[in-house]
């Protein structure tokens, strides 16, 4: 609930309820019969009384140590209330539409001072519920600037890193005068077009991101010899599904990194379909190098980072690796 809806039902309960049980309920039901000017002058008190307690938040100014301004607050409304039984007291005299006996001067200042503190009590409650609402409101402000930051974080170091690891296939490349060269550094120049594209989007659409994973299969391709095996399939019921970009390459480059060998056969199966806002990716290779150095540890930690921030309990994340190689299993949740 927002906190304008919070306050406008809390008034509107002060209004409807609150003021008409407290004239039911104390002696004032009487005096609108006997002292029709003093009975609506103490409701029109009380009424203004709530307002102005509720515009100054007393329980906000302790709250937020203006401890001087707050005191001042509380012992100037008890003052404006001290004058006001006074006056209620000589209204009850003076009541020019009065009719029967006087009501006793102690009645009427007790029944002041009670309802004046019922007020008091319910104005501080109204405050404090508002000073909640507004405190939930700027811990979850406080939570999503910081989940940009870490996203923006995140995104920040993929570029780099993809940047290094293709400029090296690159690289390669170059150095076996290969033929590949030229389409190479198109596919490279492609991919970099996106990542400059999408810097600065938090989603885009599903084929856009299968268009820059196959360019990155492409690219890798260029550097495999013929003992590697490479296998996609992408398939989608539909490209109005958006994702993260950047979110899934890392999957595919450490297929890529660990999966393939220069001696031995290898397969490297990339799998991904979506059905229903389903996603499942799954990225097989059997092939498993130990001998490469395990520096992307902390690419799939930032991964697991950026899915757990972009969707919380929507994504499901497996590996699995026996004899036959390692399979990683990814499902996220698309539909909002």
């Amino acid at each position: 609930m927002t906190e304008k809806k919070l306050t406008l039902y809390i008034n509107l309960f002060f209004f409807l309820g609150y003021i008409p049980a407290i004239t039911l309920l104390m002696p004032t039901e009487r005096w609108s019969q006997n002292r029709p000017v003093l009975f609506f002058g103490v409701i029109l008190y009380l009424i203004i009384a709530y307002l102005v307690l509720v515009q100054i938040n007393i329980p906000g100014l302790f709250l937020r140590k203006h401890y001087i301004k707050g005191s001042l607050s509380l012992f100037g409304s008890l003052a404006v209330t001290f004058a006001f039984s006074k006056f209620a007291k000589w209204l009850n005299v003076y009541d020019p539409s009065g009719v029967g006996s006087i009501i006793g001067a102690t009645r009427i200042e007790s029944t002041v001072w009670f309802l004046f503190f019922v007020i008091l009590g319910y104005s501080f409650f109204n405050n404090m519920l508002k000073e909640s609402a507004q405190l939930a409101h700027s811990r979850e402000e406080l939570e999503s600037q910081r989940d940009k930051a870490e996203l923006a974080m995140y995104k920040a170091q993929v570029n780099p890193h993809f940047l290094f690891n293709t400029l090296n296939t690159l690289y390669g490349l170059i150095l076996t005068d290969s033929d590949k060269r030229e389409e190479a550094f198109e596919k490279f120049v492609n991919m970099c077009k996106y990542t400059y594209n999408n810097a600065n989007r938090d989603f885009i659409s599903i084929e856009e991101e299968i268009e820059y994973l196959q360019e990155y299969v492409d690219l890798q391709k260029f550097r495999l010899g013929e003992t590697t095996h490479v296998n996609t399939n992408y398939a989608t019921d539909s490209n109005d599904y958006v994702i993260a970009p950047m979110l899934l390459v890392n999957f595919l480059e450490n297929a890529f990194k660990y999966g393939i060998s220069s001696t031995e056969e290898c397969i490297i199966n990339i799998e991904l379909k979506v059905r229903k806002g389903i996603l499942l990716l799954v990225v097989y290779n059997s092939h498993i190098n130990t001998k490469v150095k395990a520096s992307s540890h902390n690419g799939m930690k930032n991964v697991r980072h950026r899915l757990s921030l972009l969707y919380p309990d929507k994504y499901s994340l497996k590996n699995h690796q026996d004899k036959k190689g390692y399979t990683v299993k990814l499902m996220i949740n698309l539909n909002k």
